[in-house]
């Protein structure tokens, strides 16, 4: 959550004192014929969606309501001032949102803000520090964070924990790790949940020692040079080994990116329970264009969810007085991205649990910018999302459905809600895929 200050010189500062190191430009995301894939649900897949607001911060709540309904979102993420706890339950009751609450460094008067969101039915997840790294603060008469000590952080996080574990009306919520983890000065061992058994050599706190159920992180696309806009750059973002962009899950918690304190191996990153809070791109002046923004966050929340990120929170609602952000201006007029969204979330529109089928697809020579997410409805359909992320050209591939099917429709939510293609009795479909997803309904019905 950003204070109402241009952040610019803070990313670029954190992204030079990163010392990351270079990895494969593009990662393949390959699918086996021969191996049927197992579909994910429409809902889950919009469950994971999530925006960050600022009524906490002042902004009426009134001037979301109509753009969070538009664009579908199921999550929003705000904090700071606790006194609009009001606020955040009408806009929670109102769109039928649940809210990430960022932590206070009070923690029995969060622990109340808390309660009164659950018993209200507007609590999601419970976070939390943020970026302690950017803003320090005092715990039990200790000063913790920025550059000095981060042992007031950890013992903050470890107590929050127990806390929240402790009441009955909060049990069942998750709890959030701090978030840039990766700017501890002192080993803590907040890189982990929880602390592994024995304690890896210069932890200072005790084997055993519980932080959160999910690690969390803000792995803003193209940290610190906001302008560039380079090919697969929002799948490798999503990449949970990711070394080039953004205040990347690895070095928040397999090797700290400033004391480089060791976490997690790679393959347990990939594994581990982790959900992205704040992941954007400016507009504008030292941005890329407002169709560039849309275009790839509908890739964005496709490539996180396929790489296993539970939720994921853009940054954020209106732009504000703090660089164009939002996906809303200050006008409160809609950017490209709410209208993409806004189609992109209708076409998938779904709200029940079931148990997915499969599906035999493949893509013929699969380019490595094109990445594929197999998700399916309730009424029986597959919904294949297939998506390219290259900068400019195009690429021709052919999706293989492993099977002949009665009805199969394409839709394109740069375009609209309409299908832009509907075909009868085809086991394949041609595409040319540019910068953004198409949807394809596959069923027999």
């Amino acid at each position: 959550m950003k204070p109402k200050v241009n952040q610019l010189l803070l990313l670029i500062t954190l992204f030079f004192s990163m010392n990351a190191c270079s990895e494969e430009k593009y990662v393949p995301d390959p699918i086996n014929a021969e191996t049927p894939v197992v579909a994910r649900t429409a809902n889950d897949f919009l469950n994971s969606m999530g925006i960050g607001t600022h009524i906490g911060q002042g902004q009426p709540y009134k001037d979301y309501v109509t753009p969070m309904t538009y664009m579908g979102f199921r999550k929003f993420r705000d904090g700071d001032g606790l006194s609009h706890v009001n606020d955040w339950i009408a806009f929670s009751q109102q769109t039928g949102a649940k809210m990430c609450l960022l932590t206070d460094h009070n923690l029995p008067y969060t622990l109340n803000i808390a309660r009164q969101l659950a018993n209200a039915g507007a609590l999601y997840a419970i976070e939390g520090p943020n970026e302690p790294n950017n803003f320090p603060f005092t715990y039990q008469g200790q000063a913790g964070g920025g550059t000095g000590t981060w042992m007031p952080v950890a013992n903050f996080q470890k107590d929050f924990y127990i806390a929240c574990k402790a009441d009955s009306t909060l049990l069942s919520y998750p709890v959030l790790t701090v978030s840039i983890i990766g700017g501890e000065t002192d080993n803590t061992g907040l890189q982990f949940l929880k602390i592994p058994t024995p304690a890896p050599i210069g932890v200072q706190l005790p084997a055993g020692t519980v932080f959160a159920v999910y690690a969390h992180c803000h792995p803003y696309v193209g940290w610190g040079n906001t302008g560039v806009y380079e090919y697969n750059m929002v799948w490798n973002t999503a990449g949970p080994a990711n070394k080039t962009y953004g205040d990347s899950f690895y070095f928040n918690f397999g090797n700290t990116w400033r004391g480089h304190f060791l976490g997690y191996t790679n393959a347990q990153l990939t594994s581990i329970p982790k959900i992205a809070t704040e992941i954007g791109w400016t507009t504008g002046t030292g941005g890329i264009t407002e169709e560039q923004q849309g275009r790839l966050y509908c890739n964005l929340f496709l490539s996180f969810f396929k790489q296993n990120w539970t939720n994921t929170f853009i940054y954020v609602m209106e732009d504000e007085n703090i660089g164009n952000w939002g996906v809303i201006r200050e006008n409160l007029s809609y950017k490209p991205a709410a209208n993409y969204l806004h189609n992109f979330t209708t076409i998938l529109a779904d709200n029940v649990d079931f148990t997915p089928d499969s599906m035999n697809y493949s893509i013929t020579s699969q380019p490595t910018t094109v990445h594929s997410l197999l998700l399916q409805k309730s009424n029986g359909h597959f919904m294949l999302a297939v998506w390219n992320e290259r900068v400019i050209g195009s690429d021709n591939v052919t999706v293989n459905f492993g099977a002949t099917y009665s009805k199969v429709k394409t839709y394109d939510p740069t375009i609209g809600t309409s299908e832009i293609q509907s075909l009868s009795n085809v086991s394949s479909l041609s595409l040319t895929l540019s910068d953004h997803p198409v949807i394809i309904d596959i069923s027999n019905q």
